[in-house]
């Protein structure tokens, strides 16, 4: 997600080192924001929060999808400043939800199997690297503009997995539904 909205910012900004300096602080922080608040905001089980959490990422992706083009077209010449508050303003809420799942994630780990924690980090940065390389992939064979529609199905699949998960464990007890 975050290399696809850097891509998508560099002509809105007009200069790379500054729409990769915008985006990554936005993402940063407001998913740290999100991290922070989230177990105030959203209440319920871990795996309900994760689910929410998720599905709003894909609806959200969606939208930036079919109307961040449009919105970054109609505000190209206003001036580099105010295009950075732009950005970021358009970046918050996705990063702020973009930053529930992995830690929800981690508590959910932590509850049930505390031994693995230290591989959830491990699993988080392999799979950021791996992301990484698949978006570029995914620009290369088809370009740019199915990278968003791509990560909201995976978000879409984190949401389903995590009610799953959250079903199974009221159905089952610890482990799911077969209790293993």
């Amino acid at each position: 997600v975050e290399v696809s909205i850097a891509q998508r910012f560099v002509l809105f900004l007009g200069y790379p080192t500054l729409s990769l300096s915008v985006v990554l602080f936005s993402f940063l922080l407001s998913s740290g924001i999100g991290s922070l608040l989230s177990p105030r905001l959203l209440k319920g089980p871990l795996a309900r929060r994760s689910a929410v959490a998720a599905a709003a990422v894909a609806i959200l992706l969606v939208i930036y999808y079919a109307t961040l083009t449009g919105v970054l077209d109609r505000t190209h010449s206003y001036p580099t400043g105010v295009k950075s508050l732009i950005a970021f303003a358009a970046i918050f809420p996705l990063g702020f939800l973009m930053g529930v799942p992995f830690p929800t994630g981690l508590l959910m780990v932590k509850e049930r199997r505390p031994d693995a924690v230290p591989w959830m980090w491990g699993v988080n940065g392999i799979s950021s690297f791996a992301g990484a390389l698949l978006v570029i992939m995914v620009a290369i064979k088809w370009g740019f503009h199915l990278s968003l529609p791509a990560a909201a199905l995976l978000y879409g699949g984190v949401a389903v997995l995590s009610a799953r998960m959250g079903a199974g464990l009221r159905e089952g007890g610890e482990g799911g539904p077969s209790g293993g």
